[in-house]
């Protein structure tokens, strides 16, 4: 099963081991393709975003959150 998105803004920490406070840097770690490993699915790859476009994902995100 797939989990939501919704109340993303306030289920920190983030990843499966809780590496990641904020999501700025959740999206800053796959915005850099993740990490290199073994197992890593070779379709993984870097993207660029500039400021606006990042602000504007997590601005979104926000929106999945009950207030």
């Amino acid at each position: 099963k797939v989990p939501s998105l919704r109340n993303v803004a306030k289920t920190y920490p983030y990843m499966h081991d809780g590496s990641f406070k904020t999501l700025e840097e959740v999206l800053s770690h796959y915005q850099k393709g993740g990490e290199s490993h073994v197992n890593k699915n070779p379709e993984i790859k870097s993207f660029n975003l500039n400021e606006k476009e990042k602000k504007s994902i997590i601005a979104f995100l926000e929106t999945l959150t009950d207030r």
